[in-house]
């Protein structure tokens, strides 16, 4: 899937989406990604590679190269979690974000699901565009975070859920792991 920029007060002219992972830089991916989040300083390429290849992917692509990127993990029934999404610093604020939104938002592959969720610590105007507010009954969530899952942290930010594991710094293995799937359709995964 490939949607054109928009013309938008000229700013995104020359900017492209596209689901096509053939045109997919990973190295920019990845540098994106470490550079932009703390939780991901020191994530392994092969992590964000694993990461791309069971999801959603989209690509902002513009003269300069890769400039945009975001992932969607989903059952394409009912539930869709939007993940890494990111922008270029230099090209922030010029309407890639919402260009890059709105062509996920119409992915013909992701219309009618129950329930879409994100994180985010700072675009929360940017996703209410699309439809996203804050959880209505947060009780009823629960997550399961391992805290320095990437190694980069020294020491902890935040606190745990009771029994949930904190990795040392460079405990946490630079290999993603494998997975296999068999005839039977059951998965089985190897660590590395």
């Amino acid at each position: 899937m490939e949607e054109q920029g928009r013309q938008s007060g000229g700013a995104l002219v020359g900017y492209l989406v596209t689901t096509d992972r053939s045109r997919f830089d990973i190295d920019r991916i990845h540098e994106l990604l470490r550079s932009s989040f703390y939780w991901a300083a020191n994530i392994p390429r092969a992590t964000v590679e694993t990461s791309i290849e069971n999801s959603l992917p989209f690509a902002v692509i513009g003269a300069e190269g890769l400039v945009g990127f975001a992932r969607v993990i989903t059952d394409f029934a009912t539930f869709a979690y939007l993940s890494d999404v990111i922008i270029a610093p230099d090209l922030r604020g010029k309407g890639l974000g919402a260009l890059l939104m709105d062509t996920i938002m119409n992915d013909p592959r992701l219309q009618n699901l129950r329930r879409w969720m994100l994180v985010t610590s700072d675009a929360h105007e940017l996703y209410r565009k699309f439809g996203f507010c804050e959880v209505r009954k947060p009780e009823r969530f629960m997550e399961r975070v391992i805290v320095n899952a990437y190694g980069q942290i020294q020491g902890v930010v935040g606190e745990p859920c009771a029994g949930t594991p904190i990795a040392p710094a460079g405990s946490i293995t630079k290999e993603a792991p494998t997975w296999k799937t068999h005839p039977d359709r059951a998965a089985t995964i190897t660590a590395r």
